[in-house]
């Protein structure tokens, strides 16, 4: 049992230690699209000066469509290895009176595959944590590119996080951090 804990502890380190890369300065993501979507994307400093920190995407109302701010990673994100489940959040705080659609992880699977996964149930406001749980032979609603089978084969790899909002809404989303916890008891 404590080589369990341990294994499951180290997993967990090594995967938000990935994960952080997004909330470094010298790595910085890209928004997809965002001059055409009228957004922009600024990076918030934990300390003046500092290299780690938030993301904040700026946002205009779009007349006949939802917001979409797609994050793109400079590099995939590989997920850690697990054998039951692996929960993903992400705490996030949008503008006071807008309202959030929808936050879904894109993922890579080993085949060239890219699945998107949702981490809200219902429309969200204020602060509050989105969350993605990711299983074996996980069946997906939504993929598209190579060897489309609807399955997420792995290893896998995030590569994009969509942040869509209400197209009435005009603001902001900060983005603070994301966890990873493989195969939680």
């Amino acid at each position: 049992m404590k080589k369990k804990i341990v294994f499951s502890t180290l997993i967990f380190i090594g995967a938000a230690l990935c994960g952080n890369e997004l909330f470094n300065f010298k790595t910085a993501p890209t928004l997809a699209a965002g001059a055409k979507r009228g957004q922009i994307l600024t990076f918030v400093p934990e300390t003046p000066g500092g290299d780690k920190g938030m993301w904040r995407i700026t946002y205009t109302k779009k007349e006949k469509q939802c917001n979409l701010g797609e994050l793109l990673a400079k590099k995939d994100i590989p997920l850690p290895a697990f054998t039951k489940s692996l929960r993903i959040e992400m705490d996030l705080e949008i503008s006071p009176k807008a309202r959030m659609v929808g936050v879904d992880i894109r993922l890579r699977d080993a085949k060239g595959e890219v699945c998107s996964v949702s981490g809200l149930k219902n429309w969200k406001s204020g602060k509050f944590t989105a969350v993605w749980t990711i299983t074996p032979n996980q069946k997906i609603r939504y993929s598209w590119g190579a060897n489309v089978n609807k399955v997420l084969d792995f290893p896998a790899r995030i590569t994009n996080i969509a942040f869509v909002m209400h197209k009435d809404d005009t603001g902001d989303i900060l983005i603070k951090n994301i966890r990873f916890t493989a195969d939680a008891e």
